[in-house]
């Protein structure tokens, strides 16, 4: 097969260069696609074009350096959106967690005035959003500190 690829490279005429290819070609396909991806930098243009069409129509695919850098930039700026995607739905929801422990800080402090520093920590550093949500549904059950200790407990 680096016969071939070698006599290709040397060859002058483009025709004669697509012939031995074909016969490379119908010899072993995949062992001539590996043996052409080493010579491709060595094989002019036009033949190369004509590697490339003839692997698309048998549904195999050589990829060119500029093929290659689109795809990896494709995929980059995929990476990049989905970060920011992600990004955007994290920082909305550490917002939205934010917003209901601030919300219940004040509530609790309209309902019982005096609101223990210990408890204010509490609900600043709970990661289960869900006690701080249900105690500002219930802040009418709500009379005292004990109260709101049950339900961060």
């Amino acid at each position: 097969m680096k016969k071939y690829f070698q006599t290709i490279t040397g060859e002058k005429s483009s025709s004669e260069a697509k012939r031995l290819l074909e016969a490379a070609f119908r010899k072993n396909i995949i062992k001539a696609v590996e043996v052409y991806k080493m010579y491709e930098d060595m094989i002019n243009e036009e033949v190369q074009e004509y590697v490339i069409k003839t692997l698309k129509q048998t549904k195999l695919k050589i990829y060119t350096e500029q093929e290659l850098k689109k795809v990896e930039e494709r995929g980059i700026e995929r990476g990049i959106e989905k970060g920011i995607e992600k990004g955007i739905e994290e920082g909305m929801e550490k917002g939205k967690e934010e917003k209901a422990k601030e919300l219940a800080m004040k509530l609790l402090k309209k309902k019982l005035s005096n609101i223990p520093d210990d408890i204010i920590e509490t609900i600043k550093k709970t990661r289960d959003i869900r006690k701080v949500e249900k105690m500002v549904e219930d802040i009418f059950s709500i009379n005292d500190v004990e109260d709101v200790r049950k339900y961060l407990n």
